[in-house]
């Protein structure tokens, strides 16, 4: 009987990581489709996610400019040229 409850709860602990792996899945091809470029960062102002236009903007990975400090990346940023700034709580 503890074997069945055992496997029952494997059974739901498995489906509940397949709605999250395929949500976070969902979430990222979103993000990616966006042809804006976007930068979401900390309360620090270190990349925590840019988007695909982003990195390629920037011309590296995704992954290469995480927990980057946000000044660091746009010290090449021709003075006609704005950072749009929005606070989401």
């Amino acid at each position: 009987m503890q074997e069945n409850i055992i496997q029952d709860h494997q059974k739901k602990s498995d489906k509940i990581k397949k709605i999250i792996l395929g949500s976070e899945k969902g979430w990222k091809l979103t993000f990616d489709a966006i042809p804006d470029l976007v930068t979401i960062l900390d309360t620090d102002h270190r990349v925590v996610k840019v988007n695909k236009a982003m990195a390629e903007r920037l011309m590296t990975s995704p992954n290469h400019v995480l927990e980057s400090y946000v000044i660091k990346l746009f010290t090449t940023l021709k003075p006609h040229q704005k950072i749009v700034h929005t606070k989401c709580s």
